[in-house]
C-alpha cells in the first residue's frame, strides 16, 4: 500500500521465490515529486524485478481487490497522512479485509515522540498518533494480534489477522 516509486516493493521482490508483489498508490505527485506507476515499473526493470511485480491505481481505503487475496500487506508513511482517526481505523479495515486469514500486515508509521518532532514541523508532529493509538486502530480493525517493535527508532507494527 503506498508503492510510489517502488523503492520498498522492489526490495520486497528481489527476495520472492514463488508468487508476485502487488503495489497500490494513488501515484499523488504533490507529496512524492516523480512518483508515477511508469517511474516503478522503470525502476523495478532497472533492479530485474519487473516481471515479480505489477503496480496498480488503488487508494487505501478502498482497496482494489477482493476479500483474502493477500498473505502480506506492507504499509509505511501513508496512514498517517490520512486525516482523522476514523479514516485510519477504515484503511486498517480495507488492509484486513485484503488479508487471508492468518495473514500479516507490516505497519510502519512515524509516531509522536521527542525524536519525530525535531524531523517534522511542529504542526505536523501532533499529526502522528502514537503508539497506543495505532494499537488500538489496529484492534478496532479487527486484528487479532498487534505486536511492535522498535528497529533503529523505526516504529515497525506487525498485525496479524
Amino acid at each position: 500500500v503506498g508503492s510510489g516509486t517502488g523503492r520498498t516493493a522492489i526490495q520486497m521482490a528481489k527476495r520472492l521465490t514463488t508468487g508476485r508483489l502487488v503495489g497500490i498508490d494513488v501515484w499523488d505527485t504533490m507529496e512524492l515529486g516523480g512518483n508515477s506507476p511508469e517511474r516503478a515499473y522503470k525502476n523495478a526493470e532497472i533492479e530485474g524485478v519487473k516481471d515479480k511485480v505489477e503496480f496498480k491505481f488503488g487508494n487505501v481505503l478502498e482497496i482494489p481487490f477482493g476479500d483474502d487475496a493477500f498473505d502480506i500487506v506492507t504499509c509505511s508513511s501513508v496512514l498517517n497522512n490520512l486525516q482523522g482517526e476514523k479514516n485510519r481505523i477504515k484503511a486498517l479495515k480495507e488492509i484486513f479485509r485484503v488479508l487471508k486469514p492468518k495473514g500479516k500486515c507490516m505497519l510502519l508509521e512515524p509516531l509522536r515522540n521527542f525524536r519525530m518532532f525535531c524531523a517534522f514541523t511542529p504542526f505536523g508532529v501532533f499529526q502522528l498518533g502514537k503508539r497506543e493509538d495505532w494499537e488500538n486502530y489496529a484492534g478496532t480493525a479487527g486484528f487479532s494480534k498487534v505486536r511492535f517493535y522498535d528497529e533503529k527508532g523505526i516504529p515497525i507494527f506487525v498485525l496479524e489477522k
